[in-house]
């Protein structure tokens, strides 16, 4: 008997006690609006851009310690995808997106793509053209069409379950000293793309966009008076919005199922990395680097970044785990 009831007693442990890590093999989301590291099979993909860490510049294939690093292909590149078989990367050297095979060959250049702009869902790459509106295309090159073209400059942009969602200037013209920059946050169906569904409206500031578990995630400033950098959570169709973050983040976070890790915006020698559930509860540092995070990315449980020393300035990367 008493066997049994240890047995009892631990299963329904194991059901009260919460467990505020995520499981082993966890994907998440990032609101990185540019891609510098990618994952392909368990390999991690990076770009050094011009050269920051005091290396060719290009597209490396780099190990999980940070250790070995080889170049894929030299040259100027941003915003970083894998793809089946290959990367897709936009080429500051030749002002086009291109695919590339992963051993550094080109497979295809999309001619009609120069812009950075650009996330990949799918089979699709959808992208935003400035003055022309947002556009998606097959990653095979065929089926370039125009969805919609907001009233204002597109600023930000992400895909998630049929729908895309975009940020973008309400002003009609944001270079005006004379009013304050506005923006909206609206999003439309991607197989019914002539409505555009207004979430935000007028707000100061809009970023870091992520759509995860019936909500959206952002950075947002309400107004002008006052531009701390919070992360927000609202409903799919922009109410509820409310404040999560107790403290500042620096833009870039990541959600995955209860959770959600952040760096903050602090000007202090030492960056701290936070995690706290999706509710903005159970705020705990779970790393911490003598420097400021610049890019960043997460696989396989590892979240890595691009770290800018000081005294003299120098990049390096950087890894803190999962926890």
């Amino acid at each position: 008997m008493k066997k049994w009831l240890i047995i009892l007693t631990l299963f329904i442990t194991c059901i009260i006690i919460p467990n505020n890590t995520e499981a082993k093999g966890t994907a998440l989301k990032d609101s990185n609006n540019i891609h510098t590291f990618a994952e392909k099979d368990g390999n991690l993909y990076f770009i050094n851009s011009f050269g920051e860490l005091n290396k060719d510049p290009g597209i490396y294939k780099i190990s999980r310690d940070l250790k070995s690093q080889k170049l894929i292909r030299e040259g100027n590149f941003n915003n970083l995808y894998t793809y089946g078989n290959s990367l897709i990367a936009y080429s500051f050297d030749e002002f086009i997106l291109q695919q590339i095979a992963l051993d550094g060959s080109i497979i295809r250049e999309y001619p009609e793509i120069d812009t950075n702009e650009f996330v990949i869902d799918g089979d699709y790459i959808y992208y935003h053209k400035y003055e022309k509106g947002l556009y998606r295309m097959k990653v095979n090159g065929k089926d370039n069409q125009l969805l919609y073209k907001p009233k204002g400059y597109v600023s930000e942009f992400t895909v998630n379950n049929g729908w895309l969602y975009f940020a973008y200037y309400a002003n009609v013209n944001p270079n005006s000293f004379e009013e304050p920059t506005l923006f909206n946050l609206s999003k439309i169906k991607i197989s019914n793309p002539s409505k555009e569904t207004v979430l935000l409206k007028n707000v100061a500031n809009v970023d870091s966009l992520v759509v995860d578990g019936g909500f959206i995630y952002a950075v947002v400033h309400k107004n002008v008076d006052n531009l701390d950098r919070y992360i927000y959570k609202m409903d799919y169709n922009g109410k509820n919005l409310k404040r999560i973050s107790p403290i500042e983040s620096s833009g870039t976070f990541f959600v995955g199922g209860k959770n959600i890790y952040f760096t903050d915006n602090t000007r202090n020698d030492i960056r701290y990395m936070y995690r706290m559930t999706t509710d903005g509860k159970g705020l705990k540092s779970i790393g911490s680097v003598k420097g400021s995070f610049t890019f960043s990315g997460y696989s396989n449980n590892i979240f890595y970044f691009v770290v800018q020393k000081y005294d003299p300035i120098r990049f390096t990367l950087h890894s803190i785990p999962l926890k």
